[in-house]
């Protein structure tokens, strides 16, 4: 059966398109199957067509349905794009995505500079107040929104430079261009459900699957120099770790779950410890959640 649409809280044909996607998902409408025309879609929705066009234009350009001129729309359910990741290594999600090939590209990018709170003091180890520079943009892949990134910076890292997004992976630039190297990583990893604020940002519906990873990124001397939070839509990107068994060096951090802290990620195991290089500790727990505001 085909509901109509309540009074929406996002821009109509965004809300369409996500009803066309819920009917999919519970397999009203399956793989294959033709839409009924637009006229009795529209009715049916109790939406306008030029609304209902443009939903099935974003449809189309998501790789959900296929307009065949004359002929009709219909079911073409996308796979999602499947992205495999060591767990022992700490990259980042445009990192993994190039790993695998795949082409990306950003909606919505933002920065702007806040004042350190409490939460941000202690987990950046910065004085309160101290200036702090918020990056966030939007991971598109095969004209989908896949990933929400978020990254909070002490605004002593950018130093004179301009708070924007560089071109490059953030590892990247905070080593090449900032001298700051990224040693390993505290991640947690959530499974967690939209709310309207992310389901409005994603253009997904309220309620739908998210991978929730957040970080602590350090130095090998133990500065910490980059806070992130990053969701992955379930569906667009399916992240599958891959889990070697093998004893982890000494002196390397090691990864392993307790109470569902997923303990420190390592950007480079090396094979020996470097002369004068910092030990990272092993049994290091940390509270789930790292008290990341809200983006």
């Amino acid at each position: 059966m085909i509901n109509p649409i309540p009074k929406p809280a996002q821009p109509l044909p965004i809300v369409v398109r996500n009803r066309i996607l819920e009917l999919i998902h519970t397999h009203i409408f399956a793989q294959g199957d033709k839409l009924p025309s637009e006229p009795r879609l529209a009715k049916k929705l109790n939406v306008g067509r030029t609304s209902l066009r443009e939903a099935l234009r974003l449809l189309e350009e998501e790789g959900y349905v296929r307009r065949r001129p004359g002929v009709g729309t219909f079911i073409t359910v996308p796979r999602s794009v499947s992205v495999v990741s060591r767990l022992e290594q700490n990259l980042g999600a445009l990192e993994i995505i190039t790993a695998q090939g795949l082409a990306y590209k950003f909606s919505e990018v933002d920065s702007r500079i806040i004042k350190a709170d409490r939460t941000f003091a202690q987990a950046l180890q910065v004085p309160i107040n101290d200036p702090l520079v918020v990056l966030r943009r939007t991971i598109k892949v095969r004209n989908r929104k896949a990933i929400l990134s978020t990254n909070v910076i002490p605004g002593t890292v950018f130093g004179d430079a301009p708070p924007v997004w560089p071109d490059e992976p953030l590892p990247k630039f905070l080593e090449q261009r900032r001298g700051y190297p990224l040693s390993y990583g505290m991640a947690t990893l959530l499974p967690v459900a939209a709310d309207s604020r992310l389901a409005r940002h994603l253009e997904i519906e309220r309620g739908a699957q998210l991978l929730l990873i957040e970080q602590i990124d350090y130095t090998s001397d133990r500065v910490p120099v980059l806070l992130s939070r990053e969701y992955w839509v379930k569906g667009v990107v399916d992240c599958t770790v891959i889990r070697v068994r093998r004893k982890a060096p000494d002196h390397a951090p090691v990864t392993a779950v307790t109470h569902g802290v997923l303990e420190p990620r390592n950007r480079h195991v090396p094979n020996q410890q470097h002369k004068g290089e910092k030990h990272v500790p092993t049994t290091e727990v940390r509270p789930a959640g790292t008290g990341f505001g809200q983006s």
